[in-house]
């Protein structure tokens, strides 16, 4: 029993490690393709500088190819998500932070703190609702410095964690 056990949170510590890895590529694919869209713009535009050299067919081209790939990343951002979601509800342990600090910018950032009660340990969290999710930043606009907040964490690995804010897609 106690084997099977241990395979069991293996494979839980697995599914986990693989999210994280997902999670960090994915970022970087995005920065890289982001960057990639920004020097193909650039280059595109220099020769439109020199008189009779202007192809405004090639800004938009370059982009369009830049969109077209950056489509599936984001595709697989979401599908990440799901899983760090799916991987909380099945493993993962409710707790209630205490909001330390709402910033209000091109997204919505909620500073979490929470101490655990069996290490005495203070772990900060934060949170960010995008703007272009109008249900989570209704939802979001709802809390207020010093109120509680839910949020899903690993019980063995308290600087993993979920909160319903998180953009599903």
């Amino acid at each position: 029993m106690e084997q099977l056990h241990k395979l069991e949170f293996s494979k839980q510590q697995k599914l986990k490690t693989d999210i994280l890895k997902q999670e960090r590529y994915s970022s970087i694919i995005f920065l890289i393709i982001l960057f990639i869209a920004f020097i193909i713009a650039f280059i595109s535009v220099i020769p439109g500088m020199i008189p009779g050299h202007h192809n405004p067919y090639i800004i938009i081209v370059a982009l369009f190819v830049c969109l077209a790939v950056m489509r599936p990343v984001i595709i697989w951002q979401r599908a990440i998500r799901r899983r760090k979601k799916k991987w909380m509800n099945d493993c993962g342990q409710q707790i209630t932070a205490v909001i330390t600090e709402i910033k209000y910018s091109r997204v919505l950032s909620i500073y979490l703190e929470w101490c655990n009660p069996q290490t005495g340990k203070t772990h900060h969290y934060k949170v960010v609702a995008p703007r272009s999710n109008r249900s989570k930043l209704n939802l979001a606009h709802e809390y207020e410095t010093g109120s509680p907040f839910p949020l899903w964490i690993d019980p063995n690995d308290p600087d993993f964690y979920w909160s319903d804010l998180h953009p599903l897609g």
